[in-house]
């Protein structure tokens, strides 16, 4: 069965401080655990990396 949460995280630019909200969900498997992921980011935002098992994603402006 999985369980699915959404929630929503403030981000910040790590280069200049611009803040924003973004929508984010975590699923959480039997089989692969919990994976979390970045669904909606503020205009003005890009996703610079994805996440990875040691680190969540980085986003910058």
């Amino acid at each position: 069965m999985e369980t699915i949460k959404t929630f929503l995280v403030e981000i910040v630019c790590p280069e200049c401080g611009r803040t924003g909200t973004a929508h984010a969900s975590a699923r959480e498997t039997a089989d692969i655990g919990m994976a979390t992921s970045l669904d909606q980011i503020p205009y003005g935002f890009s996703l610079a990396q994805a996440a990875t098992a040691n680190s969540g994603p980085k986003v910058t402006c």
